[in-house]
């Protein structure tokens, strides 16, 4: 039977959770691309550099529903307000 480090499980919960945000910010992305085509940079930036994957669910859910990159980004907007609030 293997032997398993305390530091181990740690870190692959860690390299887990990497792999979730990943996939969920690819996942808000494509959406977006199959709904508009080109996502400006910007947006993408902006997506890349959320490490919650709440906010990365309330995105895609957003992607799917609005009916403009100008609606996703006044929303985004919005989301970084009330995070400041915080």
């Amino acid at each position: 039977m293997p032997y398993i480090t305390s530091i181990e499980p740690r870190a692959m919960a860690r390299w887990e959770l990497q792999g979730r945000l990943e996939s969920a910010r690819e996942n808000v992305i494509e959406v977006l691309e199959a709904r508009f085509e080109v996502v400006p940079q910007s947006i993408v930036e902006v997506i890349n550099d959320i490490d919650d994957l709440s906010v990365l669910k309330s995105f895609f859910r957003k992607g799917i529903t609005i009916t403009s990159l100008s609606e996703f980004w006044d929303f985004i907007n919005s989301i970084r307000s009330e995070s400041e609030q915080l």
